[in-house]
């Protein structure tokens, strides 16, 4: 495989600290071996980060060619969960939702001992997940519940994927609903111009029907420092929320955080489906477009750093 970047790849930037351009990499990656064609940095920061991305991307390859050969089984069911309703279809593992783990059913256990019914149960979970910090994760459509509940932090993916983990583990039906959405709700903490971002919301099976939330992505101290910030600016959509959507979930009804019906411009513009996880969504054969290419990664993993700054000044009222 052979994976070239160049200034095309190279996002805008407010600093000359955000700007780290990669003037050329270019490399090829088997099962057994790297071989890096030829570099041509301009500082040591961008060497630094470049190394990083190309050591990481090298095992991480090597590691998915030879799990696809193990799970080209496994993976090809996902084509038969996608459209189904059944609740019940919703309530297994897979290699993501490790719902086998001791510690991620420990912790299920813990949060719901006192509650007497699903809703409460749902209510619980949903607000533990809310509680830990937003940030940004490189291989987010790779990383397990468990270790999402080890990191203590994630994104829309990543806590999604332990949002639907943890309610299956409680016996709850749950899975995640991937839609598009205009790149203004990260306003403030990445810039992504015209362009538009696959966003997981998470759907929990309650009282006979499906419900929608997302209000566990953002954390409640993000979330205030986001409105005052939004108000300052004159905005309604930016820094990962929307200024008049939900803050929290009753599990009464759909709850959305980055989008309002009010605001016909924050809504989704395409609606991808459900699917059990990141993974099952992201190697589904119905939208080969989305698939995370190295390409891709790369640009999250410089991206990423500058996120998880921006989010942790925002928390602190520095930027």
């Amino acid at each position: 495989m052979l994976l070239i970047m160049n200034e095309s790849c190279t996002r805008s930037a407010t600093t000359d600290e955000d700007a780290l351009p990669l003037k050329l990499i270019a490399y090829s990656i088997s099962k057994s071996s790297v071989h890096f064609v030829g570099f041509a940095f301009t500082n040591d920061v961008e060497k630094e980060l470049c190394v990083r991305f190309i050591t990481l991307a090298a095992s991480n390859m090597r590691t998915f060619l030879c799990k696809l050969e193990e799970n080209s089984d496994t993976m090809s069911v996902a084509s038969k969960d996608f459209a189904t309703d059944t609740p019940s279809d919703w309530l297994g593992a897979t290699r993501l939702l490790d719902l086998e783990d001791s510690k991620l059913r420990l912790r299920v256990l813990r949060i719901t001992q006192l509650a007497q019914t699903d809703t409460q149960k749902a209510v619980l979970i949903h607000d533990y997940v809310k509680s830990l910090p937003f940030g940004c994760v490189v291989g987010f459509d790779h990383i397990s519940a468990s270790r999402v509940l080890r990191n203590g932090k994630g994104d829309c993916h990543t806590k999604g994927t332990l949002f639907v983990a943890m309610l299956r583990s409680a016996g709850i039906p749950a899975r995640l609903r991937f839609v598009t959405l205009p790149g203004d709700f990260l306003h403030g903490i990445i810039d992504l111009g015209q362009s538009t971002i696959t966003h997981a919301v998470g759907e929990v099976y309650l009282q006979s029907r499906w419900l929608q939330t997302d209000t566990y992505v953002t954390d409640s101290l993000l979330e205030s420092q986001a409105v005052q910030r939004l108000a300052l600016e004159g905005r309604v959509l930016g820094c990962g929320i929307h200024a008049r959507g939900n803050r929290f979930w009753n599990a009464q009804q759909d709850a959305h955080g980055q989008y309002v019906a009010s605001d016909p411009a924050s809504l989704p513009s395409h609606d991808w489906g459900v699917a059990h996880d990141p993974e099952y969504f992201y190697s589904h054969q119905s939208h080969p477009q989305l698939g995370m290419g190295w390409l891709t990664r790369g640009k999250w993993m410089l991206a990423a750093r500058v996120v998880n700054r921006r989010v942790i000044g925002l928390r602190l009222k520095i930027i």
